[in-house]
């Protein structure tokens, strides 16, 4: 009499462990990236890898068995603040005047950059000694004056000056300037940029 229960391969044994170790080595590595997550958004803008282990609640071995460098650190941290926050400085709406969606942008962007201030701060002072980081610096850099060139009308857009003075005032440095070096609010920094922006499209209209 045949069996007609189905049996396990050892092949697909193999594969089941090689998936389930798989998975647990990803769960573990975004623990850790998100361990260094809250360590720089709490302030520490420059953590070790002592503190980030410590937060995760593995050991120093473990978070270098999965990131061989603070730049593949880095790597993955980057990945998740790019899920969670792009989409939300960059959804405008369409269909509405490019100014207005220019003000939407400003209002999107400087609630963005308020929130990420402390790991802003971090890539900056990082940036010296990272390739990564300065590699992802200007990743993000094109992709906001993109996102700026796709709202203005292409006779603003062809104006290389405009466009140049309008990317600084809507940058990261600039509202850390404004709100870490000025002390502004963000209320007051937010119309500060506002002005900036009017300032420079007013006499282009």
């Amino acid at each position: 009499m045949t069996d007609t229960k189905t049996q396990t391969s050892p092949a697909s044994d193999s594969g089941s462990i090689s998936d389930g170790r798989r998975k647990r080595s990803e769960r573990s590595k975004h623990k850790i990236a998100e361990a260094m997550i809250g360590l720089i958004m709490e302030g520490d803008i420059t953590p070790s890898a002592e503190a980030v282990a410590e937060r995760a609640q593995v050991g120093l071995r473990s978070v270098f068995r999965h990131f061989k460098d603070m730049d593949s650190l880095f790597h993955e941290v980057s990945k998740i603040m790019r899920a969670e926050y792009e989409p939300q400085a960059l959804k405008i709406t369409p269909g509405k005047d490019w100014s207005e969606q220019l003000q939407e942008l400003i209002q999107l962007r400087t609630k963005v950059l308020d929130k990420l201030m402390p790991m802003q701060q971090s890539t900056f002072v990082q940036r010296h000694r990272s390739r990564f980081i300065q590699d992802e610096i200007a990743r993000t850099n094109k992709l906001l004056r993109t996102t700026m060139l796709e709202i203005l009308p292409q006779d603003l857009a062809e104006n290389t000056e405009l466009v140049e003075a309008l990317d600084a005032a809507l940058s990261p440095a600039a509202w850390m300037r404004l709100r870490l070096d000025q002390g502004l609010s963000q209320a007051k920094a937010r119309k500060t940029v506002e002005y900036m922006v009017a300032a420079l499209v007013k006499p282009q209209t």
